[in-house]
């Protein structure tokens, strides 16, 4: 794809966000509703999560927000332009880091595959 999609996103029929890379860029942007029951304390949450992530990886999010029951959530694939993320989180990692890690897990994984590759 040429143009990096993103989702407009509405709850009961209020537009929540316009979520996406606002660059050419690599990234993603990752909607999760969750609900959750805990049997370690019996907790349990419904929730909606918007966030990603960019090419300097850095995590964005645009929204944490709780959900109740008969909740109506609409997700619509768009393109470019998007909002600002209300929360980002640099990465403190150097690019040699970065690819010191990759390589550290490509290579596990090799030994790992060897028998299948």
């Amino acid at each position: 794809m040429k143009n990096f999609p993103g989702f407009k996103v509405t709850l009961n029929n209020k537009l929540i966000t316009t979520a996406g890379i606002n660059t050419n860029n690599f990234g993603a942007t990752i909607c999760i509703i969750d609900s959750v029951k805990r049997q370690v304390d019996n907790s349990e949450h419904l929730k909606l999560t918007i966030t990603g992530i960019n090419a300097s990886n850095d995590m964005l999010t645009w929204c944490k927000q709780d959900l109740e029951l008969g909740d109506t959530i609409e997700l619509e694939v768009v393109k470019a332009p998007f909002n600002a993320p209300i929360e980002v989180k640099k990465s403190h990692k150097t690019d040699a880091e970065i690819l010191e890690q990759k390589l550290k897990q490509f290579y596990k994984l090799k030994e790992e595959l060897k028998d299948y590759l």
